[in-house]
Order: C-alpha cells, then structure tokens, then sequence
C-alpha cells in the first residue's frame, strides 16, 4: 500500500487519523460523514486506501470499520 497525503502509512497515523478512525469503530454499525470539511472526507479517503475502513454506497452512504483497522486502533491505545 502507498502513503497517503502528508507522509501517512500504514505503519503509523497522526492523532486526527487515530480519531477518526476511532470515530468509525465507535459508530457500530456505520459512520456517517457529516462533515461538510473536504479534509475529513480526504482522510476517510486516505484511511479507505490504507485498507483501514469501507465505504459503502447503498442503502446509505456510510463508512465501516476493517479488522486492520482495529488492529491499528488496538496497538495505538496499548502504546498509550
């Protein structure tokens, strides 16, 4: 997988990336993008891309947490 904007991989993501990503695991079953903020939907993106999250289209548009994704979340809350 190649980096996504502003240096983020797969091996590490800043703190507004964790966030979001956390944003998405704690809405079970979805994760609605509310945000009118092009940059939050460029990181829903990135995370997409990293294999992190899903987007699903229908019925509703929302996005949904990977296992990698929580895997990722896991190893960030054991190293706090």
């Amino acid at each position: 997988m190649s980096p996504g904007p502003k240096g983020v991989g797969s091996a590490a993501l800043d703190d507004a990336y964790l966030r979001l990503l956390g944003d998405v695991a704690r809405t079970d079953p979805y994760y609605e993008s509310l945000s009118p903020a092009p940059s939050h939907y460029e990181r829903l993106c990135t995370l997409e891309s990293l294999g992190y999250i899903r987007y699903c289209p229908y019925p509703e548009e929302y996005w949904v947490i990977l296992p990698a994704g929580k895997e990722v979340l896991a190893k960030a809350r054991s190293q706090q």
